[in-house]
C-alpha cells in the first residue's frame, strides 16, 4: 500500500515538472525587414503661367498680335474672322497642341457650325471631305459637325494613345516647352466660285466652333475616355 501512494506521489510530481518546464520554453523566431511602399504624384497635365497643358489654335490671318494669340509662332488661340469671295483660298487649320511631359492621353476635339456654313451654298465643299484623316469621327450628328477622336488611320476601333512611344514627333513654343506634334483638323474653306451674287458686305452667314479635351489614356480604357470627354463638351 505505501508503495502504490509512493508510485502515484512520484506520478504527480513528475506531471507538475513536466507543466514547470513548459511554461519556460522559448519558441523560435525571426522577422523579415518592413517594406515600405513610396507614393509620389505621377504624370498629369501640366499649366503654367508660359505654357499651358493643351492648346488649340489656327493660323492668325491678323496683323496685330495680342493677348490671344498662341505661344506658337504666327498662330492664335482666339480665331480668325473671314470675308469671303469667289476665287480665294482661306487658311483655317484648327490645331490641337498636347505638351509632351502629359500623362498618356486620348484627344478629342467636338465641331459645331461646319455643317450649317456649307449648307449656305457659298462655300464648295472638297470631294474627300474636310476633316484630316487622323481625326475620327465617334458619333453620328451631322455630316460634319460631331465629336472626333485622334487615330492612328480611320480603321482603328479606338483612339490613339498620345505618348512618346506612339507620336515620335514633337515641336515646341516660343518658351521652348516640347509639345506633341499633331495633324490639323482640317485645313482651308473654300468659296463655291459658282456663286454669282453675294449678300451684302458684312452679312453674317456663318459660325464654325471647335473644342478640344484630353482625357487621361493611363489606367483608364478607352470606352470610358469617350465616356469623359462627352461629358466635358456638354459643360
Amino acid at each position: 500500500m505505501k508503495n502504490k501512494k509512493l508510485v502515484k506521489a512520484g506520478i504527480s510530481l513528475l506531471l507538475v515538472g513536466v507543466v514547470g518546464v513548459g511554461a519556460t520554453l522559448a519558441y523560435l523566431t525571426d522577422k523579415t525587414d518592413p517594406v515600405k511602399n513610396t507614393f509620389t504624384i505621377g504624370e498629369g497635365y501640366v499649366d503654367d503661367d508660359m505654357s499651358q497643358a493643351l492648346v488649340l489654335d489656327e493660323k492668325n490671318t491678323s496683323t496685330e498680335e495680342d493677348e490671344k494669340w498662341s505661344n506658337f509662332e504666327g498662330r492664335t488661340i482666339s480665331g480668325n474672322a473671314y470675308e469671303f469671295i469667289p476665287g480665294g483660298t482661306y487658311e483655317k487649320d484648327p490645331t490641337v497642341h498636347l505638351r509632351a511631359d502629359s500623362v498618356d492621353s486620348y484627344l478629342f476635339v467636338k465641331i459645331t457650325g461646319l455643317d450649317d456654313l456649307l449648307g449656305t451654298g457659298y462655300y464648295l465643299d472638297k470631294e474627300e471631305g474636310y476633316i484630316n484623316e487622323h481625326w475620327k469621327k465617334i458619333n453620328n450628328t451631322g455630316k460634319y459637325d460631331g465629336i472626333y477622336t485622334y487615330v492612328a488611320s480611320q480603321s482603328d476601333e479606338e483612339g490613339l494613345v498620345i505618348n512618346k512611344t506612339n507620336v515620335s514627333l514633337t515641336n515646341k513654343d516660343k518658351h521652348q516647352v516640347e509639345y506633341y506634334n499633331l495633324e490639323a483638323i482640317f485645313e482651308k474653306l473654300l468659296p463655291n466660285n459658282n456663286i454669282t451674287k453675294m449678300p451684302a458686305k458684312g452679312t453674317p452667314i456663318g459660325e464654325i466652333k471647335v473644342e478640344a479635351c484630353a482625357v487621361q489614356a493611363k489606367n483608364n480604357s478607352y470606352t470610358n475616355a469617350v465616356t469623359q470627354a462627352e461629358g466635358m463638351f456638354t459643360i
